[in-house]
């Protein structure tokens, strides 16, 4: 039977177009690494409560105390430069990685949590929620 975590590895895996497991929880770690350090530790330790256990570690693994402050095409960069450290991914790929790593963690999250990590947030990483194709 499969676990929540064994779900949300196949939501992004299917959302971004991805080949294997591993593959998979390479990129959610990169976005959700770097997702960790643009948040407060408060949100972090919150957000972390909701999701599946396996998954809440990749976003609360990232060494870092204090928010930094990323404009969502320096986030995107950064997520590139993460999947693949010698040579960075291209950023149509990390930006699909993105948003099917954010629309996984949109469905694992109760409404309100959604909406701290959104206002924690500057308004243009919205177009990071949105995956081409995908109803809003």
């Amino acid at each position: 039977m499969p676990t929540e975590y064994d779900e949300f590895i196949d939501r992004v895996r299917g959302q971004a177009n991805l080949e294997s497991d591993e593959e998979t929880e390479h990129v959610t770690i990169a976005v959700l690494s770097t997702l960790g350090e643009r948040l407060s530790e408060g949100l972090v330790r919150d957000l972390s409560d909701e999701l599946p256990e396996g998954v809440d570690e990749m976003l609360t693994d990232t060494g870092v105390s204090e928010a930094r402050s990323v404009s969502a095409g320096e986030f995107v960069e950064r997520v590139g430069e993460r999947e693949d450290e010698t040579d960075a991914v291209e950023d149509d790929d990390a930006r699909r990685h993105v948003q099917a790593v954010f629309l996984a963690v949109s469905e694992a999250l109760s409404d309100e949590s959604w909406s701290d990590l959104d206002d924690q947030l500057p308004a243009e990483y919205g177009e990071l929620y949105t995956v081409p194709g995908q109803a809003e």
